[in-house]
Order: structure tokens, then sequence, then C-alpha cells
């Protein structure tokens, strides 16, 4: 097997159309990365082909390395392929390697989001990291679908209905602002019971601005529940083509007592099957049985548990490459359980020598 790698310059929708006859990620869409883009992001699409066949696809953002001269290649997702073999995708990240160095790219980040056909296909120096998603099935009928919710979330959706709620979507200014008064509002409520304080925007280089580019090219959607003129629960949600993943929820305590959020996915479901989408991801469950509680309620919705693999690699030029031991005991101490005061002080020693030009 041969394959060749090649950087492809677009016209109007047409990366879009081959992401979708590859099954790809949302994420490797121009949709997508021309709304994270910014005058230091800027997309690139590539394209692998044996004897002049497209067999593999995979686009991201060319960025900075820390403040520093040297480019990192960061992907939302991996290599796409229609007919994925371990052998395919092998080749195709060595071809992927050989374009880095060549390019003066000094480290490849390939995460994993919206990646429902995972193979293994392990190549050095690329180091793996296994994460999970759910998605719903919306190929089924509406009947189908509407019963691969559980009873509970069935009946739950009905008894918001009951107290007069009802399900919209929009793409105002607004309504943006409410998203984020929202999910403050939920970290506020999780923390009150006990759960750890989290991070509300954790998909990297997501920020409101990028939020209000994405809303007004309509490449995303405002889903909400309204309960006596207010919103109580609202998802921020990207679609392109026949996939949508939801990437930020908020709930007010006024919408958990009413059970806001059970009819709040179960009314996305309904309106995304009718939009022509086949697919929709409600978003990463961390590893790990204290996250159970949140993998039993997204396998409520009816979603199905798929694993990946975020992979990434070392330093792959010089001078960088100095600092390759720095790195792989910093992916070491990642993995290893000890008191997280002793981690923080070995991660403060290790950013002295770093300097962040391992961060995304």
């Amino acid at each position: 097997m041969f394959v060749e790698i090649e950087s492809v310059k677009l016209a109007g929708s047409q990366w879009d159309q081959w992401i979708e006859e590859f099954n790809g990620s949302v994420f490797l869409t121009q949709a997508w990365l021309q709304g994270i883009a910014n005058e230091e992001r800027k997309p690139v699409y590539l394209r692998f082909h044996e004897k002049g066949k497209t067999v593999a696809l995979l686009s991201g953002l060319l960025r900075p390395v820390g403040a520093g001269p040297h480019q990192q290649l960061f992907c939302y997702s991996g290599i796409s392929s229609s007919d994925p073999t371990s052998e395919l995708l092998t080749h195709c990240k060595k071809q992927l390697l050989d374009y880095a160095v060549k390019n003066q790219i000094a480290r490849i980040i390939l995460k994993s989001y919206d990646s429902f056909n995972f193979l293994p296909a392990p190549q050095k120096p690329f180091v793996e990291f296994e994460r999970a998603e759910c998605i719903i099935d919306l190929s089924c009928s509406q009947e189908q679908l509407i019963k691969g919710f559980t009873k509970n979330v069935r009946r739950n959706a009905r008894r918001t209905e009951g107290f007069g709620a009802i399900f919209n979507v929009g793409y105002s200014d607004a309504l943006i602002n409410k998203l984020f008064e929202l999910t403050q509002e939920t970290l506020e409520v999780r923390t009150s019971k006990g759960y750890g304080a989290y991070r509300i925007l954790t998909m990297p280089f997501m920020d409101k601005d990028e939020i209000a580019k994405l809303v007004k090219a309509q490449s995303a959607h405002l889903f909400y529940i309204e309960h006596e003129g207010e919103v109580v629960s609202m998802q921020f949600a990207v679609q392109v083509g026949k996939r949508a993943y939801g990437i930020l929820m908020g709930t007010t305590a006024k919408g958990y007592e009413i059970a806001a959020p059970s009819m709040l996915f179960m009314q996305i479901a309904l309106w995304l099957q009718r939009e022509g989408c086949k697919a929709y991801n409600v978003g990463g469950v961390p590893l790990g049985s204290a996250n159970d509680g949140v993998k039993r309620f997204k396998k409520d919705l009816g979603a199905i548990e798929t694993y990946s693999s975020e992979e990434t690699t070392l330093f792959l030029i010089k001078p960088l490459t100095k600092l390759n031991f720095f790195l792989r005991l910093r992916n070491r101490i990642d993995s290893i359980n000890m008191p997280w005061r002793l981690k923080k002080l070995i991660y403060r020693m290790l950013d002295l020598i770093l300097k962040g030009r391992e961060h995304y």
C-alpha cells in the first residue's frame, strides 16, 4: 500500500460533502473550522490518496506553539475513511508525520470528538489516550427513536410539558447571553450538591465569540425549554450535514425541578431527525466509576457508548525535540495516582521547563 498526502484548496462546500461521504466527524467540516479560525488559527485540509483515489481525509488548525516561531497541527477528530482498516490508518499516519516534518510542524494533536468509527492503529511517536462518547442514532423511525428513551425519561418529558413548558430553537445574541447564565447556574447547582468544580468551556478554542460566529452562520443551534416566560434549560449544538454534537448545556434550579433536561434532549433528537440528521452526539463520558451517573443518564436517552482514542505526538523537530523527556514525564505523571499537592508541584516544575510549548 502506497498512500500519499496533499493539502487541498477548497471551493464552496466541496470539503463538507467529502466529509459526509466518508462518515467523518462534524468537527472535520469546513463549516466548523471556519467558525473557530482566527488570525492565529488557520484551517488546513488534507487528502490521503492511493493511485489517485481518495482513501482518507483529515482537517484541523495550524497554530503557534506557545510564543515561539513553531507551529502545531491541532485536529478535533482523527483521520476519516469510508473504508477504514488499521493498515490504511497506519499508512496515513506515517504520511502525516512526514508532512509535519517537511512543513516544520512541531507537534500533531488528534482529538477524538464525534469519532464514532474508531479503529486502533498504533504508530510511533503517537501516544494514545482512551475516551468515550454517547451517540443517539437518528436513522431509525420516529417511533423507534422515542422508544429508545427510557420510560423514566419519557415520563419526565411529559411531566415538563404538563407544567406548560415549550421547546424552541433560536439564534439571537440574547439567547447566547442566556446560555452563559444557565451554564454558570448549573455549575453552582452541581457544586452545591457535592460535585466537584469544573470548567464550563472545555472544547479547545471555544469561547463566546466563536459560539456567536457559529450560531450566526447557523452551523449551530440554541435549543431551549421555556417555562412561564423564562428559559430554564438550553443546549448549544453544532450541526453540519447529517451529524450533530451537543457542546454546552445549562439548566436553572427551576428547570431541574420540572425535569426540563429530559424534555430538551428528547425534543432536540426529534427536531434533528426531522431535519434529516442521522446522528446526535450528546457528548463525552469521562472514564471511571465516579462518572457512572453521567453515563447512565446519557444511556437513558437511548445513546450508544462509543470508544475512541485521542492521539498526540511528542515534539517532532529540533530544537524542541530536546524537551521530549519532560513531555514524556508529564504524560506519565498524568496517569499516576498520587496526592494532588505533589502532582501540582511537579507540574509547576515542568511548566518552568516546557513554558507552555506543549499546550494547545
